[in-house]
C-alpha cells in the first residue's frame, strides 16, 4: 500500500512539473499582435496569449512573419528560430536562449500553448533585433510590431577578458567590409566601410578596465571605431564571424594576460 502511495506521488510530482512550463486556456487569454514590415509592405496579425500581465508570441506565428526558419521539438521541450544573422536555440523550462556562444536572460520561461511555444514578447523581440538588419519596434501596450529600415549597421560592441589576451567583438547587423589600424599610441583604429554607427553612443563606451577610451566617427562612406588600450607591447589577429555578424579581434600582450579564464554570466536584458 505504501508502496503505491509513493508511486502515485512520484506520477503526480512528475505531472506537475511537466505542466509548469505549459500555458492553458484557463491561465491565459488569446489576443494578436498588429505586425508591420515597411520595407517589404508586409502586414499581418501574430498569434499572441497574456498571462500574469505579460505578453507572449507564439514563435510559429513570428517566424511566419519574420521568412525565419523555425524547428520546435515540442517533445523535447526545446527549438531553433533561425533568421538570416543567426539562429536562437532556446528550452522550454529555461528562460535562456543562446545565439552561437552567447546566452541571453530574457527574464520568463517559453511556455507551450495550443502546440506550439509561445516566448516572453517583448524580451524576445529584443533577441530577434540583433539577428535582423532593420530596426524592429514593439509595444506591449498596443499590441504593435513594427520593423522599418535601420539607421545604424555598427550596433554593439564588447570587450572580455580572456586567458591569453583581450577579446573585442564588434557587432554589425550585416556583414561589411573592414580594415585595423594600430598606431603608435596604442589606438586600434577599425575602419567599418558602409558602415553607420550612433557615434554619442559609442564613445562614450568603456567596456573594460584594459581600454582607457573609445571614440566613433561617421563619415560620408564608413564609419571608424577607434579603441586606446593600456598596453603599449601588443600583437593582435582578426576575422568576420557569423551567428550574429561581428568582427573579432584578438589581442595578445602582458597587459592583457590572465591567469584565470574571466566567467561572462549570460546577458540580461
Amino acid at each position: 500500500m505504501r508502496a503505491d502511495k509513493l508511486k502515485w506521488l512520484i506520477v503526480f510530482s512528475l505531472l506537475a512539473f511537466s505542466l509548469s512550463g505549459t500555458l492553458s486556456s484557463a491561465q491565459t487569454g488569446n489576443i494578436e499582435i498588429k505586425a508591420s514590415w515597411i520595407t517589404k509592405k508586409k502586414k499581418t496579425t501574430i498569434a499572441a496569449a497574456k498571462k500574469d500581465k505579460t505578453v507572449y508570441i507564439s514563435l510559429k506565428s513570428l517566424a511566419k512573419f519574420l521568412d525565419a526558419v523555425y524547428e520546435p521539438d515540442i517533445e523535447a521541450g526545446k527549438g531553433i528560430f533561425k533568421l538570416k544573422n543567426g539562429a536562437i536555440s532556446f528550452h522550454q523550462f529555461s528562460p535562456y536562449v543562446t545565439i552561437g556562444e552567447k546566452s541571453y536572460n530574457i527574464r520568463r520561461d517559453i511556455i507551450s500553448y495550443y502546440g506550439d511555444f509561445y516566448a516572453p514578447a517583448a524580451s524576445m523581440i529584443e533577441i530577434i533585433a540583433k539577428l535582423i538588419p532593420d530596426e524592429i519596434a514593439f509595444s506591449e501596450n498596443d499590441l504593435s510590431l513594427m520593423i522599418y529600415p535601420a539607421r545604424h549597421n555598427v550596433v554593439d560592441m564588447t570587450v572580455q577578458q580572456k586567458l591569453n589576451g583581450l577579446l573585442i567583438e564588434i557587432y554589425l547587423s550585416q556583414q561589411l567590409k573592414y580594415d585595423i589600424v594600430k598606431t603608435i599610441d596604442s589606438w586600434m583604429i577599425v575602419n567599418i566601410y558602409d558602415g553607420k554607427i550612433d557615434t554619442a553612443a559609442f564613445s562614450r563606451r568603456k567596456p573594460a578596465s584594459t581600454v582607457i577610451e573609445t571614440k566613433a566617427y561617421q563619415f560620408e562612406k564608413s564609419a571608424q571605431v577607434s579603441i586606446r588600450l593600456r598596453g603599449t607591447d601588443f600583437t593582435y589577429v582578426h576575422k568576420y564571424k557569423d551567428d550574429p555578424p561581428r568582427i573579432q579581434i584578438a589581442v595578445k600582450g602582458n597587459a592583457f594576460a590572465d591567469t584565470v579564464l574571466t566567467y561572462t554570466p549570460p546577458e540580461t536584458l
